[in-house]
Parts: C-alpha cells; sequence; structure tokens
C-alpha cells in the first residue's frame, strides 16, 4: 500500500463543504429513495431547495444533484437534466474547479442518457481533469486492492476500496461512485457477502456479476438468507422527522 495514510477529510470535497443539516437530509433522502418513494424523497429535496440561503451555493448543488440522481435513477432522464439546469448549473459559477468536475461528469451521464449525446462534455471534462492533474479516486490505492485480493487477502482489500468509494461519494461523481460499487460487489462476491454483493452490484448497475450473486445465494439454501436480502432491498427510511 502506499506511503501516504488513507482518505481524510481535507476539505478539498464538494459534500465536505456542505452544511451539516443537507448532509443529513441528502442521506435521509437517498434512503426514501431506496424504500421505493422517489417522488417523495425527490420532493423533500426540491422543498430544501426553496429554503436554502443564497449564501450556500454547495448545498444548493448538493441538493439537486441528488434529486437528479435519483430521477435519473428512476429511469426519468429529461426531469433530471432539467434539475440540474435549474437548480445546480446556476451555481456552478461559486464552485472550485473540482467540485465542477463532478457536476459536468453527471451532466454529460444525464445527456447520453436522454439522447445519446454527452460525449463532447465528457470528453472536455476529461481535458480538464488532466490540466488540473486531478483524478476522482487515488488509483495507487486501487492498484494495491488489486494486489491484495489477487492474493486472496479480499479483507485486507476491503477498506482500501471503501476509502476510494467514500472520495467518489464527497466528489459527487456518480461514475466514480459506480466504479467503487462495481469493485466492492466484487470482492463480496469473493467473501460470500451476498447482502452486501446485491447492494453494491445493484448501485453499480452492474448485470455481469448479477448471475455470480444469484449462484453463490442459492447455493447457501438458506431462506434466511434470502429473506435477509429481499428486506435490504426493500428498507424504508427512518420514522424521525427530517432534520
Amino acid at each position: 500500500m502506499p506511503d501516504a495514510v488513507l482518505l481524510t477529510s481535507t476539505g478539498k470535497f464538494l459534500i465536505d463543504r456542505v452544511s451539516s443539516p443537507v448532509r443529513k437530509l441528502l442521506v435521509r433522502a437517498r434512503i426514501q429513495a431506496m424504500g421505493g418513494r422517489v417522488e417523495g424523497a425527490s420532493q423533500s429535496l426540491q422543498e430544501a431547495i426553496a429554503l436554502v440561503r443564497g449564501d450556500r451555493p454547495r448545498d444548493m448543488v448538493a441538493l439537486g444533484m441528488l434529486q437528479a440522481e435519483l430521477l435519473h435513477l428512476d429511469f426519468d432522464h429529461a426531469r433530471a437534466v432539467g434539475v440540474l439546469q435549474d437548480n445546480v448549473s446556476p451555481h456552478l459559477s461559486a464552485l472550485m474547479p473540482e467540485e465542477r468536475f463532478a457536476v459536468e461528469q453527471n451532466l454529460s451521464d444525464l445527456q447520453f442518457c436522454e439522447s445519446g449525446r454527452g460525449a463532447d462534455l465528457f470528453y472536455n471534462v476529461v481535458d480538464q481533469k488532466r490540466l488540473a492533474d486531478f483524478e476522482w479516486l487515488d488509483y495507487r490505492y486501487l492498484f494495491s486492492a488489486k494486489q491484495e485480493a489477487e492474493r486472496g487477502k479480499h479483507y485486507e482489500t476491503l477498506p482500501i476500496l471503501w476509502q476510494q468509494h467514500r472520495r467518489a461519494y464527497l466528489h459527487g461523481c456518480w461514475l466514480a461512485q459506480r466504479w467503487t460499487n462495481q469493485l466492492l460487489a466484487n470482492e463480496c462476491v469473493a467473501l460470500k457477502a451476498w447482502e452486501d454483493a446485491v447492494h453494491h452490484a445493484l448501485l453499480a448497475q452492474d448485470d455481469e456479476v448479477m448471475p455470480d450473486i444469484a449462484r453463490g445465494i442459492l447455493s447457501t439454501r438458506s431462506v434466511d438468507l434470502v429473506e435477509q436480502v429481499v428486506n435490504r432491498l426493500n428498507q424504508q427510511p427512518p420514522a424521525e422527522p427530517v432534520v
């Protein structure tokens, strides 16, 4: 593993700069959407956007990006594009370059899903990142994780991947989060951690690993495990009011 310490909060990440109440709301809205209540989560985020002070542009961006992401995952790509354009893009000038990269990368994803466009914006972000010597993830750690996995040391691999997954989340980049979810899903398969494997595979939108997960779950012949996986997929948000 590289000599540098694993990821710590450096203040260089978009989500690090979002206010605490909004970070709590982001988590609750995501859980609500994962419980099948996408419209309710979207409405909560829209109401929060209307209340955000003008001097908190990162709060506005974070709320708008999650709202767009949830709509995107619900295949409502046109509305998701509208949310980014209406609630996020007007605040780009207040962001640092490394924060704008995430917004532009996410918009590229949406444009591609909505109309097949987005390639120009994608390569523009690639060029800007190269000029700024910026990467979503630390590839030294990913290489270290790959080496540990190849040695069969999967429990040593997981913490490294989790730190990179956290880094992707703090950047707010959906693409980077899908990459790390895919890596985590594969490691969970190797460890036969089937609940977590299903969770990460779904978030990675990775169809290729699903047959391995299905065979693994069936091989346990455990009704309890199947019930646990289903309950994990149908988890409901906490009952307390949103902070």
